[in-house]
């Protein structure tokens, strides 16, 4: 769940990007791309993973979470469809100016 929630905010770092503002830019991450998205990563998920051990984990509260909400066949298609969901939209802002690009035809493929 954490890491969900990291990537959505790094979907809004992608998609704020173009306007000249970014987290990983305001930040002063590694250059390399491997440590710098690894610390970005621990810096987006390490907050949404103490907000959901206090608010699920915390003295046994999934507990009467999974009271209140019984097993569903539905619940595991709406989980997998936000899992899916949230890595689509994640590659989609990703890769939105290659796709704008090749839209407009501007894309330059290494012809």
């Amino acid at each position: 769940m954490s890491f969900l929630n990291s990537l959505w905010v790094l979907t809004i770092d992608a998609l704020l990007r173009y306007s000249g503002f970014s987290i990983s830019g305001a930040l002063s991450l590694s250059q390399d791309k491997i440590v710098g998205g690894l610390q970005l990563m621990l810096i987006t998920a390490g907050p949404f993973g103490v907000l959901n051990y206090f608010l699920i984990f915390y003295k046994g509260r999934h507990k009467m979470l999974m009271e209140k909400y019984k097993y569903d066949k539905n619940n595991k298609k709406l989980l997998g469809t936000f899992i899916i969901g949230t890595f689509v939209v994640f590659f989609l802002a990703i890769y939105s100016h290659l796709i704008v690009q090749l839209i407009t035809g501007d894309a330059h493929l290494g012809r």
